[in-house]
């Protein structure tokens, strides 16, 4: 054999394991093998069709149908009887091999087309010519069908997959392409695979502007001297397999997942207008906190400048309870030489009692000492406990809306990921709007975590305010004192008040009453020992709540300026959160919305078509003819004759490598 009769041994081999490889092996009662040679422009000019009936009951006889005309067994002596389209095969237990002719027009069809740089040339012109070729390989699809899909009656095609293969010569051609194909190079030759899917288009409804299904087949390469090896074509309308169907079960997951996106989607519009609203109406009480600040901080300061009058007024008070102590008990140890002045104790004594309702009214009444110290202690308290509430209030605000934007981030970063799932499976436009999309909520997710973050550190100076001014257990230890001595203060008042009232009296009765005199001086003495110590406690007391007043004062003054910075910031917020609401809602409206209404509509349309394609495919199961209650399959193979320089006796061996019974070739060349 030459390198020519070689080549188109190696063309066959090659269609057999591309058969090989795509055909599924199952069991059918009936296998159709279509054998069709096509001249160099596509027409039909002999068809062969070999059958093969599979015996599985292991019967004797075989009754089968056939509109095939010069029927003969391949494989075995079995014999027939014919009675018109009707076979009888006397089987004895065998699998029946027969092949015949038929005129029947194929359900696939194919137009060839040749180019010489760019100008289309006839078959004959274009052997043995140079320069750029391109042959067109053009599939029609001949098996239209009505079909019902969602109640509307619709045209669809069997799905046919049509694989087609040929060898080029590397030395007399380069720069070989073929579309929607794959090429093997070994150096010497180019094996050219290209696949096509004619009908398909048509029967998806899919616009060409989203994708192209290919109907046909582009050749193209570099050539000097140019010919052509045959072209091998394999068609089966087996394109799908029940197993793949199973991935449409998956697209109702999809269908409900798109479901949940557009309800989530709407419920975030609602949520940023409801965050619109929100921070309006924080902005708003944010500025009526900050104004309510500055007045705390002017009040504040106001307290902390009279506090050191107090302060003042309670160190004399300190001096004079031990001048008073120091008296007494002088008092007392002149007891004795009181005697001299008995006409005159009267007298005095009545002015000391005069005096010690006033000292009383001083410390006990309502504008007294003790009154003013429990009104600086009340005041001080509120306006601790009010700062502090309002801190709290507001790190409770901030809390919240933290809480809000956390969940707003999450939801986006949900959307963002089920967006980025879907970019891939969209065509050229919506992927790059999609993309644009997703890149808007990535900025608007980023605006969001920028925002906690500052809400987070206002959050924590609210909190270290808080830690500073919120009463300590010293601080409430010394106003535990402070009122401890106010009421030692008070009761040594009252003590010394009682007694000078019974000196009073005991005076007018001092020549009598000597003894009662001096019981009394000794009560005097022990209430002002009383009165010194807690004027001593009240004193020490004082100069602590000084240290916390002016505390207070400098801390005040810093959350009066923090205020102001944070009602900045809540301005910032609204604002933010408007154009959040806006962008929300035309995300939802051009975005969202159109997403949902793809996948539900066209989605699920191309899904149900994508069904009934599989359908169309398993009824097409023969070319000849079928007997009812038997299972065929049937797959069709298209030889186009090669471009050549040869013999016509070279060509009388392709044709016998070609030939389908090659079992008769092998013995006519013998």
């Amino acid at each position: 054999m030459n390198n020519k009769i070689i080549s188109r041994i190696i063309s066959v081999a090659v269609l057999c394991s591309m058969m090989t490889y795509t055909i599924p092996v199952l069991a059918y009662t009936k296998d159709e093998t279509v054998y069709t040679k096509l001249d160099k422009n596509g027409n039909k000019y002999q068809t062969i069709v070999s059958t093969h009936i599979e015996n599985e009951g292991k019967q004797e006889t075989i009754r089968d149908v056939s509109d095939l005309i010069n029927i003969e067994n391949t494989n075995g002596e079995e014999e027939y009887i014919q009675n018109e389209n009707s076979l009888e095969w006397k089987a004895q237990g065998s699998d029946i091999y027969y092949q015949g002719e038929s005129s029947k027009e194929l359900p696939i069809t194919c137009k060839v087309k040749y180019e010489l740089d760019g100008k289309e040339i006839s078959s004959e012109e274009i052997l043995g010519k140079s320069g750029r070729v391109k042959i067109t390989l053009e599939y029609i699809n001949n098996e239209e069908r009505t079909v019902n899909i969602n109640g509307k009656s619709e045209k669809m095609y069997v799905p046919f997959v049509v694989a087609t293969g040929t060898i080029i010569d590397n030395s007399k051609n380069t720069n070989i392409e073929v579309s929607n194909g794959k090429i093997v190079n070994d150096g010497s030759k180019t094996i050219v695979m290209g696949l096509a899917l004619p009908g398909m288009q048509e029967s998806l409804g899919i616009s060409k502007n989203d994708i192209e299904l290919p109907s046909k087949i582009e050749i193209t390469m570099d050539t000097i001297d140019f010919e052509q090896n045959n072209i091998a074509t394999y068609v089966t309308p087996k394109i799908l397999e029940e197993s793949d169907l199973e991935v449409f079960d998956k697209l109702d997951e999809i269908y409900k997942k798109v479901n949940i996106l557009q309800t989530s989607s709407k419920a975030l519009v609602e949520g940023t207008n409801t965050l619109k609203t929100g921070t309006e109406e924080y902005n708003k009480k944010n500025k009526e906190f900050n104004s309510a600040m500055g007045q705390i901080a002017t009040g504040v300061t106001t307290v902390n400048k009279n506090y050191k009058k107090i302060d003042t007024g309670i160190s004399s008070l300190s001096t004079g309870s031990k001048e008073l102590k120091t008296g007494v008990e002088t008092l007392d140890k002149g007891i004795t030489g009181l005697s001299t002045a008995l006409n005159s104790l009267p007298s005095n004594a009545n002015a000391l009692y005069t005096g010690s309702q006033t000292l009383e009214e001083g410390i006990n009444g309502k504008t007294g000492l003790i009154a003013g110290v429990k009104s600086l202690e009340t005041t001080l308290e509120t306006v601790l406990t009010t700062s502090i509430g309002i801190l709290t209030s507001n790190n409770t605000v901030i809390n919240n809306e933290i809480s809000q934007l956390k969940s707003e981030e999450s939801e986006l970063k949900s959307q963002i990921n089920t967006l980025k799932g879907l970019v891939d499976s969209l065509p050229g436009d919506d992927k790059q709007a999609l993309n644009k999309t997703i890149k808007q909520l990535e900025t608007r997710r980023n605006g969001i975590n920028s925002r906690i973050t500052v809400l987070t550190k206002q959050e924590k100076t609210n909190e270290a305010v808080i830690s500073k001014i919120q009463p300590t257990k010293e601080s409430q230890a010394q106003l535990k004192a402070l009122n401890e001595g106010m009421d030692k203060i008070s009761t040594g008042v009252k003590t010394l008040k009682t007694g000078l009232e019974k000196l009073n009296i005991s005076a007018k009765q001092l020549p009598t009453n000597l003894t009662k005199l001096e019981k009394g001086s000794s009560k005097l003495v022990k209430g002002t020992k009383t009165l010194s110590s807690g004027a001593s406690t009240l004193d020490k007391g004082a100069s602590k709540l000084k240290t916390g007043m002016n505390s207070l004062d400098k801390n005040t003054q810093k959350l009066s300026k923090a205020s102001n910075e944070l009602t900045k910031a809540s301005g910032t917020i609204s604002e933010g959160a408007k154009t959040l609401s806006s962008g929300m809602n035309k995300f939802n409206n051009e975005g969202i919305q159109t997403i949902c209404n793809y996948i539900n509509g066209d989605v699920k349309n191309i899904t149900k078509k994508a069904e009934k394609l599989q359908d169309l495919a398993n009824e097409y199961n023969n070319f000849t003819m079928l007997k009812d209650g038997n299972k065929g399959d049937v797959k069709f193979i298209m030889i186009i004759d090669a471009i050549k320089h040869q013999e016509e006796k070279d060509k009388g061996k392709e044709d016998a490598v070609l030939n389908t019974d090659t079992s008769n070739n092998d013995k006519k060349d013998k």
